[in-house]
């Protein structure tokens, strides 16, 4: 922990100098231009809608989509019918429709790894980013592949390629082996070119005006991280439905936990003001290029999946930096029913030791509460943690 703190304040006054909030523009009321799809787009993704609505040569509705929650965990047979770029309602209070946002807003890079997800899933996220971002804000979309099977995916191979040649700003990046959430976004993150680094799941759809509000919030401060509000996407209907305002926490078990605002706290913001949160869930999320790379990115002797969103929360709070979640921002996001991602080495054994990794660099003392409520924690390996 110390060594992370001491590299961030040493520094900080070369890379961060500029992270108080700038000087305000000398004209605001700006309005974002959105991207607009063409004829040649329309028809390949008109084309390819049709193709997805086919069943697979002898299934049936049924068994079609009992094979969609085992391999993804939600209604991928659903959402293979769903239009690549359906309308979803403007769910943002009415202050956030207002615009006025500066003009010299930083440019983002938006980072979506994924592993064996359904192509209609995937597509929906990038159509939704692409609709729904001004185009002179958005630098690319990085779509990571980390290391897909094509024996049981292969639309996320060929098919994949061939659809994003036709698309503005997207671009495949593949991995020969399994890497890992945490790894593949490393791998992203140096492969972009953007100002500021967006990091979105592989079954999400961004709202009207999402990323326009996490860059105001970046714009005016560095060392602001924010999330966008994460909404529900039903894993069954695929029904996109808002959600309250709550703040990200964990349990002594280093597991993450929504936890709602109480009256008090309620009472210091109006509904659409950003508010700090604990802890981010880590699926979605916003970061400068500057503050990511000098606050250590990720923890990349973390495995796969799983603690690394708390860790980033502790290191950033620790060592000056402030997570926010913004309610102008809405994205929504498949909760699945269960977890199909295979973990080499097990699922348990994997999060375990990225838990404890996080308990021994940043939780000091209080570690020994989580290994007391997580028996035999203590003695397992955690790696090479001294920094």
């Amino acid at each position: 922990k110390q060594w992370y703190q001491r590299r961030v304040r040493d520094n900080h006054p070369p890379t961060l100098e500029n992270a108080k909030p700038t000087a305000k523009p000398e004209k605001e009321d700006w309005q974002p231009v959105p991207w607009k799809e063409t004829e040649e787009i329309q028809r390949v993704r008109e084309l390819l809608e049709n193709q997805l609505k086919q069943l697979p040569s002898g299934e049936t509705e049924e068994s079609a989509k009992k094979r969609g929650f085992d391999t993804h965990g939600y209604n991928a047979r659903l959402a293979d019918t769903l239009p690549l770029n359906r309308h979803v309602s403007d769910m943002r209070h009415p202050m956030c429709r207002r615009g006025g946002y500066p003009r010299n807003l930083p440019k983002a890079s938006v980072v979506i790894c994924f592993h064996n997800e359904a192509l209609s899933s995937l597509l929906r996220s990038v159509h939704s980013i692409l609709n729904r971002s001004p185009d002179e804000l958005l630098q690319e979309i990085i779509l990571v592949d980390d290391a897909s099977h094509r024996e049981t995916h292969p639309d996320t191979f060929e098919p994949l390629d061939k659809y994003v040649e036709h698309l503005p700003k997207v671009k495949v990046l593949r991995q020969d082996a399994r890497m890992g959430l945490i790894r593949a976004r490393l791998a992203g993150a140096a492969y972009s070119k953007g100002e500021v680094l967006v990091f979105l799941d592989s079954h999400i759809e961004a709202t009207e005006g999402w990323l326009e509000s996490l860059l105001q919030r970046i714009h005016s401060d560095k060392l602001i991280v924010p999330a966008p509000a994460i909404d529900n996407i039903n894993y069954e209907t695929l029904d996109y439905t808002k959600t309250d305002g709550s703040k990200g926490g964990f349990n002594w078990a280093l597991v993450f936990k929504w936890v709602p605002m109480n009256e008090t706290e309620r009472s210091r913001y109006y509904n659409w003001d950003p508010f700090q949160s604990p802890t981010m869930a880590g699926g979605l999320f916003a970061i400068h290029r500057d503050t990511f790379y000098e606050y250590g990115t990720y923890d990349d002797e973390m495995s796969i999946w799983g603690g690394e969103n708390l860790e980033m929360s502790f290191r950033l709070w620790m060592c000056g930096a402030k997570l926010e979640i913004v309610p102008c921002s809405r994205v929504g996001h498949i909760f699945r029913l269960k977890n199909p991602v295979s973990f080499p080495g097990g699922t348990s054994n994997t999060v375990s030791r990225n838990n404890k990794r996080l308990a021994e660099v940043w939780m000091d003392e209080f570690k020994e509460i989580f290994y007391w409520y997580s028996p035999g924690m203590d003695e397992r390996d955690a790696g090479d943690v001294s920094g």
